[in-house]
């Protein structure tokens, strides 16, 4: 049966689509495949693609690049859903070998706002969407889940100001995030612990093995006449804030 994608003008469209779960692991070499699921809550047909992207750092404002990938296969990439069921979507990783460090790839789900109709004449589709919502999921592969060890392996200090360049010399992907980490400062006056207003610009960055990236950290007054001796990112204990 053929399907005739036509471009819906809807104005007022909820967000009835949904993508479960936001991340998934692949963390062995003998099952390649994950499932996500699309829910379709509404009482109308819905449209949906996939799309699967690797992230390979991040610029210096703590936004993702991301590429393009052969690594992965997504199947279905588009799909209808008929109202109030849900599709299956398979991931699978198809890089030969297996990474012994941890890649960390977007899958992306768009909604598409058409209206979907039969019609056993015509085998075009007309296309010219717009996306309505994007889903982003998390997709791991590979890693020894180990934890992701955070060098500082350049500091500047000037005038109350930081600039720290941080290196993921682990096997294993970590957020910098204020409840996992805190920034610890030692200086020739003793130890300055900062707290979470320092994370907010880069909060829930996520530092990729064998990534570096550069924190700028302003106006720190604890550090006036201070000389900074050394910075380090330590992981927190579970339960302590």
């Amino acid at each position: 049966m053929k399907y005739l994608l036509v471009v819906a003008m809807l104005l007022n469209i909820s967000f009835a689509v949904q993508l479960t779960p936001m991340s998934q692991k692949i963390s062995t070499d003998k099952d390649r495949n994950v499932l996500f699921e699309v829910i379709n809550s509404s009482a109308t047909l819905a449209a949906s693609e996939f799309e699967a992207l690797r992230i390979t750092g991040h610029d210096e404002n703590g936004v993702e690049i991301r590429e393009e990938t052969e690594n992965l296969v997504v199947y279905p990439p588009q799909f209808i859903i008929k109202e109030k069921t849900s599709k299956k979507v398979r991931v699978s990783y198809r890089k030969k070998g297996f990474p012994k460090k941890q890649e960390v790839y977007r899958i992306i789900a768009r909604e598409l706002p058409i209206k979907v109709k039969e019609d056993k004449q015509s085998t075009k589709i007309k296309a010219g969407v717009k996306f309505i919502f994007t889903y982003e999921g998390l997709l791991y592969v590979g890693g020894d889940d180990t934890d992701a060890i955070l060098d500082v392996v350049k500091v500047n200090d000037s005038k109350a100001t930081l600039k720290a360049k941080v290196k993921n010399i682990g096997n294993m992907s970590s957020f910098v995030f204020v409840t996992t980490y805190n920034i610890v400062v030692r200086t020739n006056k003793g130890k300055v612990t900062l707290d979470k207003s320092y994370f907010e610009k880069f909060q829930g960055l996520r530092i990729l093995p064998d990534e570096s990236f550069v924190f700028n950290i302003l106006k720190i007054k604890k550090l006036k006449g201070t000389k900074v001796k050394s910075i380090t990112f330590e992981k927190k204990l579970l339960g302590k804030k």
